[in-house]
């Protein structure tokens, strides 16, 4: 059961309104853009294909492959290494092993109910600050696991997002992972921020590889976000959802949400002292019937509004 407080209520009823009022602005604007292109006497059909989030989402699932990120450099760092995260104080165990010769790990839920699932997967690894590395993988097909690693406090931290098959409509859920890494000294000595109040009021857009789309976030508070496309298959299309938040270290976040039309979950790392965003595309075609899962990365391209500290 959900209760929801008048100030919820109010807050949500703003987030929705403000979505609508940037997508009509994204409308007029791509009108203003699209008649400018349009010969003289001719009628612009154009600007009545206005999308629903939905239907933006749908179309962008099925597009996930163009935002592949070729160009972001890769690490190693992790490859010969066996790291235990203890989540959930021991009810959720799981240990990696990352390989020496290749680009995957092997993965063992040790407690839980999940107790005994194992697998073996490619990852993708990206070097963050010193001591720091952020990976993206899918242990199963119907699951994406973002994570960064910091050997400066022994800990992981991430998200979980798991395409519910049997819950209607369809949906990806969505779980924080924060716990000590076992094989580490002086393990979970820094606790990082659960939340990020300093997120609130921020407002800065993200250009995404060959400029394939542009995306604008507004974060309303520390539990809702609005975000709005520019650019690609979501251009004119703004929503509001509920997110996730880890603050890491300054200007240094970690933001996940799962979208309420749409199957389709975001993972990302933001780090604003770098300009730059790693992120995961994880949802369920339902037009294709298939499970989509695309890496990538992009650059925030403008800072409209922060109250952030910087960097020590």
């Amino acid at each position: 059961m959900s209760i929801q407080t008048d100030g919820t209520r109010n807050l949500l009823t703003v987030g929705r309104r403000l979505g609508l009022y940037l997508c009509l602005l994204a409308a007029t604007t791509l009108s203003v853009e699209l008649s400018a292109e349009t010969a003289p006497g001719a009628i612009d059909t154009k600007v009545a294909q206005v999308l629903t989030p939905a239907q933006a989402g749908r179309l962008f699932l099925g597009n996930a492959a163009n935002f592949v990120d070729k160009q972001t450099p890769t690490t190693n760092a992790l490859a010969g290494r066996t790291l235990t995260a203890d989540f959930a104080k021991g009810k959720f165990r799981v240990k990696h092993v990352f390989h020496k010769d290749s680009n995957t790990m092997s993965w063992q839920v040790l407690s839980g109910p999940e107790s005994g699932q194992s697998g073996t997967v490619p990852y993708r690894a990206y070097p963050v600050r010193p001591g720091m590395t952020f990976i993206m993988t899918q242990p199963l097909n119907y699951e994406s696991v973002a994570l960064l690693i910091d050997d400066n406090t022994g800990s992981a931290m991430g998200f979980l997002g798991r395409h519910e098959q049997g819950s209607k409509p369809a949906e990806v859920s969505l779980k924080v992972l924060r716990g000590p890494i076992l094989e580490a000294q002086g393990t979970g000595s820094t606790t990082p921020q659960r939340g990020a109040a300093d997120l609130t009021g921020i407002r800065f857009t993200v250009v995404y590889p060959n400029d394939v789309a542009i995306y604008e976030h507004i974060y309303l508070n520390e539990h809702y976000v609005t975000w709005l496309g520019h650019k690609g298959t979501s251009a004119g299309v703004a929503d509001t959802e509920r997110y996730q938040a880890i603050k890491v270290a300054p200007q240094l976040y970690l933001v996940a949400w799962s979208e309420k039309s749409v199957p389709l979950q975001m993972s990302f790392l933001f780090d604003f002292a770098s300009q730059r965003e790693l992120a995961a595309v994880f949802g369920y075609d339902e037009v294709a019937g298939r499970h989509v899962y695309q890496i990538t990365s992009a650059q925030i391209a403008e800072i409209m509004h922060t109250s952030m500290t910087a960097p020590e």
